[in-house]
């Protein structure tokens, strides 16, 4: 995977997140059948700063706890941007590390 961020944003890092997912099917007094879904999301606070990531995917691992809760457990990555000028005070800006900025006069207004 490869990181590309928007305009006027640079990447920041890759962090390795594990996501777990509780279903639970929920059946009303009318026969009607819906489902609540949790999802929890934590950091392992393993960050890589390179754009360009590879590995090998694991598996997710569904467990079936009864007809109405089952539990997936897996792991993914976020990729986290800055800005690429924070601004410091008013018509102050600074550029963050590893990030370069092109400046330009700017376009007269259009009417």
């Amino acid at each position: 995977m490869v990181a590309i961020p928007d305009p006027g944003f640079a990447f920041n890092t890759w962090e390795w997140l594990d996501v777990f997912i509780k279903t639970t099917r929920i059946t009303n007094n009318t026969g009607a059948i819906s489902s609540n879904i949790e999802k929890t999301v934590t950091s392992n606070k393993q960050f890589f700063t390179t754009p360009e990531l590879r590995f090998i995917v694991r598996p997710v691992f569904e467990t079936v706890h009864s007809d109405v809760l089952s539990t997936a457990s897996m792991y993914g990555w976020q990729a986290n941007f800055g800005r690429v000028r924070e601004p410091v005070e008013p018509d102050v800006y600074r550029t963050i590390s590893g990030a370069s900025v092109e400046e330009g006069a700017a376009s007269p207004p259009r009417n």
